[in-house]
């Protein structure tokens, strides 16, 4: 590679290390062939968006990183990893929670804000500002899990239960903690088969890197499309490879709505500052 790894500055290593605990390397090669395959038809109408041939290239050297280390290649031996279903299926089950939880909440902060109580001012305040905290949480497990809880103590508060109860306020409870034990009790299964720490940080590196270069492509290719008026453009960068119907790795879709200041705001980005414990198993491929 052109750009050393060992040359990363600590913080961006741990970054991309954290972003890529949650993909699984077969879906991050899959997802790195497919930009570049759209880059090499469109990579020009993205320049001006921000995306340059400079992060072409390095996409490109860190997809060869990881068909180096053997991914893909089936007949070579090589610990690979795979994505967790039963973690993606919390994880998935609990942004739900959080948006289904966030809407009762909403629901909520409307109906104070038109009472004449004593205490619904206040309590419209505290609403607020728990729906601008938990409007988003990257790839960070352990905060999308403490949201979770966040959003189940507003709405467990007297002044706030009494006028979502007839707003699935009580069903939305029973999720936000379900969801949340679901999502931890995911994310601290172990897998019995490991690479060594070594080639399963440097797995976790490069599907980082690519999964970080695959969304800035896909944010300049959605800017491009609505400049240019060519919807395809945004369609041939969405990161298939890195959803399959949730069935695989997880990526963030930009529809958790952050009602608070009136905006919607993407799940997806940035990286996040705490670890997200993703379960991912490796596997050995045959000779």
């Amino acid at each position: 590679m052109s750009f050393n790894l060992d040359n990363l500055p600590a913080a961006a290593r741990v970054r991309y290390i954290k972003i890529g605990r949650l993909y699984g390397s077969e879906d991050t090669l899959k997802q790195a062939n497919a930009t570049l395959q759209a880059l090499e038809q469109h990579g020009a109408k993205l320049t001006r968006h921000a995306f340059n041939a400079a992060d072409a290239e390095r996409l490109t050297e860190a997809r060869d990183g990881l068909v180096a280390s053997g991914v893909g290649r089936e007949h070579k031996k090589v610990a690979k990893k795979t994505t967790s279903k039963t973690f993606v299926a919390a994880l998935q089950g609990a942004k739900d929670a959080r948006n289904t939880g966030r809407d009762v909440l909403d629901a909520g902060h409307d109906v104070l804000l038109e009472s004449n109580a004593p205490e619904a001012e206040a309590v419209a305040r505290s609403v607020q500002v728990v729906l601008q905290a938990t409007s988003a949480a990257g790839d960070d497990v352990e905060r999308l899990a403490q949201q979770l809880d966040a959003i189940r103590s507003e709405l467990l508060r007297p002044e706030v239960a009494a006028v979502v109860k007839d707003r699935e306020g009580p069903a939305a409870v029973t999720e936000l903690e379900e969801r949340a034990a679901a999502l931890r009790a995911a994310a601290a299964v172990r897998p019995v088969e490991r690479g060594t720490p070594a080639e399963t940080e440097q797995l976790d590196l490069l599907d980082g890197i690519i999964v970080t270069l695959c969304r800035r492509a896909r944010k300049a290719a959605r800017g491009a499309a609505k400049r240019l008026g060519q919807d395809a453009l945004a369609s041939a960068f969405e990161l298939r490879a890195l959803s399959r119907g949730r069935t695989g790795a997880v990526e963030p879709t930009g529809n958790d709505v952050a009602k608070a200041g009136g905006g919607a705001s993407p799940a997806e980005k940035p990286a996040v500052a705490s670890p997200a414990d993703a379960t991912k198993a490796t596997v050995t491929g045959g000779h």
